[in-house]
């Protein structure tokens, strides 16, 4: 992924490498007392039966160059990643969840129609940790982070 995805997109802290991301400024996972007052948690979550496919961990910046190449057909700054038929491949819906919404999967991302947009998303989640991203194909895209406790303004 380092080779293929992360360097050529210039996502520096992008890794599936937990101990590697620790390194760098982290958010850290809270949880709400008894008395109701956020306290960190000073333990990592981490369960090695999930990797390598799971602790993909990033930056809103990284996010936001990884979104920007999605939204522009795979080209960023100029430089094109994938062919138009494999791109044309991974947009497509794979699997169809039969909903109002037209929930279904592609490859790597979910999609519905959401107030007549095409929306693709993924998220991702352990412990307190949360983060989720949109992208409204041809228009713009969303990226939103927060502990699960907050979410989305739960609090």
């Amino acid at each position: 992924m380092k080779e293929y995805v992360f360097q050529p997109l210039g996502m520096e802290r992008t890794m599936y490498d937990s101990v590697e991301a620790m390194t760098y400024p982290l958010a850290l996972a809270h949880e709400k007392t008894e008395h109701g007052e956020w306290k960190v948690q000073h333990k990592f979550a981490e369960n090695v039966t999930n990797y390598p496919s799971f602790f993909g961990m990033s930056t809103l910046r990284d996010m936001s160059r990884f979104a920007m190449m999605y939204l522009n057909k795979d080209i960023l700054g100029g430089k094109t990643f994938l062919k138009p038929e494999t791109i044309e491949e991974k947009h497509k819906k794979h699997y169809d969840n039969y909903t109002l919404n037209e929930f279904g999967s592609c490859l790597g991302v979910f999609t519905e129609e959401n107030r007549g947009l095409n929306t693709l998303w993924h998220s991702g989640e352990i412990s307190t940790y949360k983060c989720i991203y949109y992208l409204i194909r041809k228009e713009t895209g969303v990226h939103h982070n927060g502990n699960v406790g907050c979410w989305l303004g739960n609090n």
